[in-house]
C-alpha cells in the first residue's frame, strides 16, 4: 500500500514535509505530480513548489533524475521500500 505522511516543517513559511512510501518500487520507478486539476483549464505547475527532494531505499540514498517539469525517475535495487 502506498503511504503518505504530511507534517508541518515551518508553519510561518508555509513549509511542509511530505513523505511518500512505496513498499515495492519498480527497478526504474517513475514519480510525478499532476499538471492540471479536473474542472480547470489552467495548467498548474505544482512541482515548482518542491524543494529538497530526495529518495532513499532503507538508509541508502537513491538518485532522482528529473525527466520533465513534473516527473522524476528513481533507479531502485533490492526489495526494500522507496
Amino acid at each position: 500500500m502506498i503511504r503518505y505522511h504530511v507534517e508541518i516543517d515551518d508553519l510561518h513559511r508555509h513549509h511542509y514535509r511530505v513523505t511518500l512510501t512505496l513498499p515495492n518500487p519498480a527497478p526504474r520507478q517513475r514519480l510525478s505530480l499532476p499538471v492540471w486539476i479536473p474542472g480547470s483549464y489552467l495548467v498548474r505547475e505544482f512541482a515548482r513548489h518542491l524543494s529538497a527532494l530526495d529518495a532513499r531505499q532503507g538508509r541508502r540514498p537513491v538518485a532522482l533524475t528529473q525527466c520533465d517539469k513534473h516527473t522524476w525517475e528513481a533507479t531502485c535495487t533490492g526489495r526494500s521500500a522507496l
